[in-house]
């Protein structure tokens, strides 16, 4: 990002620390997990490694340990809590 961007990459972590208390890593991976959830409520039931390749993981295991490290549940455990606040309340 910050070769794209023609900054320092120490400024991109100093201004996303500050900004977010995050680091770029940790950034992006939220931003991939937020893109998830989308694709997780799709209503074409879309695969959970689809969902991982998708989201830019580079391993099913991977994107599933980091979901759960950012929403306390796995991506099925997910799916299945929103389909069931979304029937609870239609």
């Amino acid at each position: 990002m910050a070769h794209q961007c023609h900054i320092r990459k120490d400024l991109v972590n100093k201004t996303l620390k500050a900004k977010y208390d995050l680091t770029f890593s940790n950034y992006l991976k939220e931003k991939r997990i937020k893109y998830a959830c989308t694709l997780l409520l799709d209503p074409s039931n879309m695969k959970i490694d689809v969902i991982s390749d998708a989201s830019g993981f580079k391993t099913t295991r991977t994107f599933v340990r980091s979901f759960r490290s950012v929403k306390n549940v796995s991506p099925t455990e997910y799916r299945h809590l929103q389909v069931f606040k979304r029937n609870m309340f239609c």
